[in-house]
């Protein structure tokens, strides 16, 4: 999906050269068909979890399972507003984009 905003990026300004009504309308669009998907494989890990254990051991996956995801979920936002920051203190100008080069290279490998 993500290819696609990058495609909408490109198309032709308006007169005032801010984005267009169809920017606007398609920006928005692909926000929530990715909020969708989003929580569509949320949804289908769980239920994988819970066919991955037998039935008498359900609970207690799950309470592990949303404890890790929640754990996850809080520190992410924390490490890169981390992140963001030393690049900021450290880093100037392009500098910047190095960091966060490093972390799309990490994530995608």
């Amino acid at each position: 999906l993500m290819p696609a905003a990058v495609l909408v990026a490109r198309l032709p300004a308006a007169s005032d050269g801010g984005p267009t009504a169809t920017a606007w309308a398609l920006l928005i669009a692909h926000n929530a068909l990715l909020k969708c998907a989003n929580n569509n494989n949320y949804t289908a890990l769980f239920c994988c979890i819970n066919n991955s254990c037998a039935a008498t051991d359900r609970g207690a996956v799950n309470g592990l399972s949303m404890s890790i995801a929640s754990a996850f979920k809080a520190a992410g936002p924390t490490m890169g507003a981390s992140l963001f920051a030393c690049a900021l203190a450290r880093f100037s100008g392009p500098g910047v984009l190095m960091v966060f080069s490093g972390v799309a290279a990490a994530m995608a490998a």
